[in-house]
């Protein structure tokens, strides 16, 4: 993929108004493989669902990532409220995510597997992965340093297992 605004996005939200037996929606055991994308906005893919809605077993392998930078140092500290009645969009949670690679929110065993996070254009500040009231598993990942001082992951209420990882100042373009 090149020149797209956001390569994954996955949200899972309020989309059963017409169930008429109580179950909530959920998503499950979704697999995305041997992508390598060139993104050329600032908005993070996000793998995503409100409270109380199910995400679980999503699986990021053998992908590339090269993003373009450029959000400022203050993007870290973005609070990002959980918009349940917009339509489900890249665009829903803001333009500036607190990670430029992926933003990951209340979902469970998300994996990514040999998975590089690169920027291009302009130095990039903010994390390579957030992650908040989720699980996830890093195998042999190996994602760009930020510039400045913020670590490349950060999870708030999160569960996270590495199972090798590489922090890289300058990794190499997809070409």
């Amino acid at each position: 993929m090149t020149g797209v605004q956001t390569p994954i996005f996955i949200r899972v939200d309020n989309r059963d108004r017409n169930n008429i037996d109580g179950r909530k929606s959920c998503a499950r055991n979704i697999s995305i493989e041997n992508v390598a994308a060139v993104s050329d906005s600032l908005i993070t893919s996000s793998i995503t669902a409100v409270a109380g809605y199910k995400l679980e077993n999503v699986k990021i392998k053998n992908c590339i990532f090269d993003i373009l930078g450029g959000a400022p140092e203050s993007a870290n500290g973005n609070k990002i409220s959980d918009p349940k009645k917009a339509y489900p969009e890249n665009r829903m949670f803001g333009k500036l995510l607190p990670a430029y690679g992926f933003f990951v929110r209340n979902a469970e065993n998300v994996e990514l597997s040999n998975v590089q996070l690169i920027t291009h254009g302009a130095p990039e500040f903010r994390h390579a992965v957030f992650a908040e009231n989720s699980g996830l598993l890093i195998e042999n990942c190996a994602v760009q340093k930020p510039a400045g001082s913020a670590p490349a992951f950060k999870f708030e209420n999160s569960r996270a297992r590495f199972g090798g990882y590489n922090i890289e100042l300058d990794p190499p373009r997809i070409k």
